[in-house]
């Protein structure tokens, strides 16, 4: 596991109790690829707490995320008294990729967010990616940190994933205000001809 990795997980207070191996696959060359998290509990859990989970490294050639899994776990343990819920800190979902700064999985050729969320009976990528899902499974909230790389410039932006209920109602809505564009072109071209349908569209554009 590269130098930048081993940091996160060791680099600050030396607990490894509470480092657990969630992935652990055989190599070519006696080699093991071993994928890892740092869970951090409040000091008297009542069995209660919620879950964040913190995952990182999806792309190899992404290495902010290492930084910031490094300073989140410095932080939390500086006020680990204060901690009402369970930390999950994945550092390196693909430390292939992490050693050799490749944005995929070395050997494979393959982009591990296309392969999400993967299958246990499939080719070793997509059953190391099934057993990944399958331990972040419960988690309260996934957060996914990502980032741009020397050839690309992004703003800082957020992504979140709303609930399938608000997402099937905003479908809903969507349908419904489609729906009542095509009545309003049918009628217009009926009764007022071309020349209507154009400020029709220019009227309801916003809806």
């Amino acid at each position: 596991m590269q130098g930048t990795v081993r940091a996160c997980l060791y680099g600050y207070g030396g607990n490894k109790e509470m480092i657990q191996t969630v992935v652990s696959m055989a190599l070519p060359v006696d080699e093991h690829l071993q994928i890892k998290k740092q869970r951090l509990e409040p000091f008297a859990p009542t069995g209660k707490e919620k879950r964040i989970s913190v995952v990182t490294g999806t792309h190899g050639d992404e290495l902010e995320g290492q930084f910031v899994c490094y300073e989140l776990l410095r932080r939390l343990k500086e006020g680990q008294e204060h901690l009402k819920g369970i930390v999950d800190v994945y550092p390196a979902l693909n430390p292939l990729g992490i050693d050799s700064i490749t944005r995929g999985i070395p050997m494979f050729d393959l982009d591990m967010n296309r392969v999400f969320p993967g299958d246990s009976e499939g080719p070793m990528v997509e059953s190391m990616t099934k057993e990944l899902v399958e331990d972040l499974e419960g988690s309260d909230l996934c957060i996914d940190i990502h980032a741009s790389n020397i050839f690309l410039k992004e703003m800082p932006q957020v992504r979140i994933n709303g609930k399938r209920r608000k997402d099937r109602k905003r479908r809903s809505l969507s349908a419904k205000n489609q729906n009542r564009k095509r009545i309003l072109l049918k009628k217009a071209a009926k009764t007022e001809g071309l020349k209507n349908i154009k400020r029709q569209l220019q009227k309801h554009h916003s809806v």
